[in-house]
This record gives C-alpha cells, sequence and structure tokens, in this order.
C-alpha cells in the first residue's frame, strides 16, 4: 500500500529541485499515462489549465463575477488552455489584475497564489458550469484515494524528472497506513523564497502511486467527498527523502524515490474563501445543472 508521510526536513533535495513538474503513475510498479480523461476523473480534468511553464486549477467565480486559477506562487501569471473530457479547448487569458498571494501567520508567504481570468463568448457558460470546488478540511485515513492532473512532461520509470513531451494526464494515489498529518515547513533552502505548511507523497512501486516532473508546478490534488469533489492541494517542489539516502530524480535507481510536495490547502481556506464563496450544497446543485447544459451545448 502507497505510505504517504509528511516531509518536514527537505532542505537538500528543495536545494536541488525547487520546481515540481510532470507526471507519471504507477500500479504495482506498472507505467500508466492516463492521457485520456474518464467519466470518474472528468469533472477535475475539466478544470486543469495547462500555462506555458506550469499547471493550475480553475477554483471558481467570486461575487463580483470573476473567473480565479490556483497555482502556485511560482509558476509565472500567462494565458492558458482547459482542453476538456470532450476535446474542447477553452481559451483563457490572465487580467493585469495583481495576483493574490497567500501567506502563514508569522506572516511569511506561501509558495501558492490566485490569479483572475477571463473567456471570450460559450466559454463564460463553460466556467460557470464548473462553479466553485471547496477545500477538503477533514482528515483522511488509510486507503483514501486522491488524484492529480497535470500537464508536464511524461516521464518514464526510472528517467529524471524533465525528460519526455508535455502531455495532459491524471494519476491516483492511495494513503498509507496513518491519518494525513500537517506540519509547516521552514524556508528549504536560502535561495527559495516561500514557507508552506504542506503535506508529501513518496513515490512507491507498491499499489498505486504517483510522481511529479517537469512544468506540473500547480497542479492540484483532490479527494472525492462523496459524490462531490474536493482540492486538498496544489503541487509545488520534488525531493528525495535524504533520511533515506535517497538522492534526486526520479526512481534513477532502486535506492533513489522522490517525494512530491504539495501546499495543503486546508491551512489556506479562510484566505481563499475570502475571495471565492465556499459553495453551498444549492451552489453544487446548480453548477451540476448548468453543467448539463454546457455539456450538452458542446454535444451539438
Amino acid at each position: 500500500m502507497k505510505l504517504l508521510k509528511l516531509f518536514a526536513s527537505i532542505a537538500l533535495g528543495l536545494a536541488s529541485a525547487p520546481i515540481a513538474g510532470a507526471m507519471i503513475a504507477s500500479v504495482d510498479g506498472i507505467t500508466v499515462h492516463n492521457v485520456v480523461s474518464t467519466d470518474h476523473v472528468s469533472e477535475i480534468w475539466d478544470r486543469t489549465v495547462q500555462f506555458s511553464a506550469g499547471t493550475g486549477t480553475y477554483l471558481g467565480k467570486s461575487a463580483d463575477g470573476k473567473h480565479w486559477i490556483l497555482t502556485a506562487a511560482h509558476v509565472p501569471v500567462g494565458n492558458g488552455t482547459i482542453v476538456t473530457s470532450t476535446g474542447e479547448v477553452i481559451g483563457l487569458s490572465a487580467t493585469t489584475e495583481t495576483p493574490v498571494l497567500f501567506y502563514n501567520q508569522d506572516g511569511t508567504q506561501a509558495d501558492l497564489k490566485m490569479f483572475s481570468v477571463v473567456v471570450e463568448g460559450d466559454s463564460e457558460d463553460y466556467l460557470n458550469g464548473l462553479g466553485n470546488i471547496k477545500i477538503h478540511m477533514g482528515e483522511l485515513t488509510s486507503g483514501t484515494s486522491f488524484y492529480c492532473v497535470g500537464t508536464g512532461v511524461s516521464l518514464t520509470m526510472r528517467s529524471g524528472i524533465s525528460s519526455g513531451a508535455r502531455a495532459k494526464q491524471w494519476g491516483e494515489a492511495v494513503w498509507g497506513d496513518h491519518k494525513l498529518e500537517r506540519t509547516s515547513v521552514q524556508k528549504p533552502y536560502s535561495g527559495y523564497p516561500y514557507t508552506s505548511t504542506v503535506f508529501s507523497e513518496t513515490f512507491s512501486e507498491n499499489g498505486a502511486s504517483i510522481q511529479v516532473g517537469a512544468s506540473d508546478s500547480g497542479c492540484g490534488a483532490f479527494v472525492k467527498n462523496g459524490e462531490s469533489w474536493e482540492m486538498i492541494g496544489v503541487a509545488i517542489t520534488v525531493a528525495p527523502n535524504s533520511a533515506k539516502g535517497q538522492t534526486i530524480g526520479y526512481i534513477e535507481n532502486p535506492n533513489s524515490v522522490c517525494t512530491t510536495n504539495f501546499v495543503d490547502l486546508s491551512a489556506y481556506a479562510t484566505q481563499i474563501y475570502t475571495i471565492i464563496p465556499e459553495p453551498s450544497l444549492f451552489g453544487l446543485m446548480a453548477g451540476v445543472f448548468a453543467l448539463g447544459l454546457a455539456g450538452a451545448r458542446r454535444r451539438r
């Protein structure tokens, strides 16, 4: 079973690899490239945005009608696209507004930001149909699956984190034998300007596992709560488990295992909800209804 563990001491690894990237998935050591959305993951797939140098998630709309993307603070703001599960391409143009940054209680900046985008014509209906996504606040117990959708390079087993061409794909990982604990880490090394509350997922050739690579920074992590998707994290860095003598790289040898570090959004939910209203049951139902209409429009 996949073991999810906190990575509280990651200075050495992050000094080598401060930026997370694209994704590979493994099921019991078998490489899986899920480059086609399935019905199960279509909603989070349809929220995932590709930028020239990173990935983001469409978070929802604020009360003033603005649409917002959530990503890592180190990902450059720019225009992007959503390639939907039905093959439609939704173009997003970043506005000139100053991005919203996120901070820890001690005033340090987290590796997390939101910025507003605009769309044209019928694409407005598409985003409205997605609605606002909720931030997951509860504990996550053994056996819980979480999912990521990335747009970075397509990794292969025992390759570096920057090999391969970019591809939109999704992966599943399974929590291990303990509850998720949350921690705040200090600046990983002197040149890294962010301090974030994180959780980490260490790649394994046993069970279901994921590993991110180049250009996946900012991709979202999600869990299913009943019938609703909730967002739990944003990928920010990759690092080895130096305590076990592991070196940086994606399974470069049997003793070299990479860890993907995610900003834990539960620590920043209050700040997020000051911009994006938390979805109510009515709002979620309205979003599903509108998405159905948008899907019907696209299939015509």
